[in-house]
């Protein structure tokens, strides 16, 4: 299970309330930080991090608290996973759009690149969505790559996945470094596997195998 801080900044206490659900859905899991005390080095202590700002303004994030903390940690985004939300008053989500592509611009995995957004306040489907995304998040961990996993027969659709945390212990393939990682920009890999002696939480089928 992964780490996830829930950092977030709310004027009305909708996306307050919309950080508490995502904390429960978390559990154990979960760690709700005021935005005023994420730093860099903080952000290096969780595996995922929730960031939750409403729309102020003219569509954007708050000014004097939240935007700060987050133009601080924009050199720290590369190969994040992040998750976006937040709620709004008018306007149709257009600061959760440019947020998004903020994010994605300073090289984040973005769990959503919708984020989670509500109108006004949070009612009870979106809780329950914010309570889901809180679980999703604590399940979110890294695809890995084993010798269980290669040149296994192919029932789903093979897709490029971007190589960002991809851990691989395969040290047969000519892609492999250091017995833990993989060199490829992109490996070619199914959906998840059902293989039991994996050790880890999302096993993945690679189709990129080259023996050395």
């Amino acid at each position: 299970m992964s780490k996830v801080a829930i950092v977030f900044w709310s004027a009305t206490g909708n996306t307050e309330t919309m950080a508490n659900c995502i904390a429960e859905g978390a559990g154990a899991n979960g760690t709700i930080v005021p935005c005023t005390e994420m730093t860099p080095a903080k952000l290096a202590e969780f595996d995922v991090v929730a960031f939750g700002c409403p729309a102020m303004g003219a569509e954007q994030l708050e000014e004097s608290e939240f935007e700060p903390m987050f133009a601080a940690l924009e050199g720290s985004l590369n190969g994040k996973k992040i998750a976006l939300f937040g709620s709004y008053g008018w306007g149709d989500g257009q600061w959760m759009r440019d947020w998004a592509q903020r994010a994605q611009d300073d090289g984040a995995q973005l769990f959503s690149e919708e984020g989670l957004i509500c109108n006004e306040t949070p009612d009870d489907d979106v809780q329950a969505a914010c309570r889901k995304l809180g679980a999703d998040l604590a399940a979110w961990s890294n695809p890995c790559i084993n010798s269980c996993s290669i040149g296994q027969p192919m029932d789903k659709e093979v897709i490029n996945m971007e190589n960002i945390g991809v851990t691989c212990d395969v040290c047969a393939c000519c892609h492999n470094v250091d017995g833990c990682k993989c060199d490829l920009p992109q490996i070619k890999v199914t959906e998840q596997c059902n293989c039991t002696t994996q050790q880890v939480e999302t096993p993945h089928y690679c189709q990129s195998y080259e023996e050395k």
